[in-house]
């Protein structure tokens, strides 16, 4: 996915921002499909989605560090193209 700054001084965060939100979303899917699929008692018991759960935690972590570096009208075209 492409979003493109409102001031080209920017487009390297959003990229960046972008980028990890596409991470954190292929990361959620496969959490949720490990979480379909356990046959554990507890989410915490199964290794699958522990992997996916950390890999969640890690991208959604590095998307919020790029997002300091953002003004607030930058910030809101990239949650706009990702629904958030």
């Amino acid at each position: 996915m492409k979003v493109q700054a409102i001031n080209p001084k920017h487009q390297t965060s959003v990229n960046k921002c972008v980028q990890w939100m596409e991470k954190y979303e292929k990361a959620n899917d496969m959490r949720n499909m490990a979480e379909d699929n356990t046959e554990c008692d507890y989410l915490e018991d199964d290794k699958e989605w522990r992997k996916w759960n950390r890999q969640c935690e890690r991208a959604y972590d590095k998307y919020l560090d790029y997002t300091y570096d953002l003004p607030k009208r930058e910030l809101d075209k990239v949650e706009k193209a990702f629904q958030l």
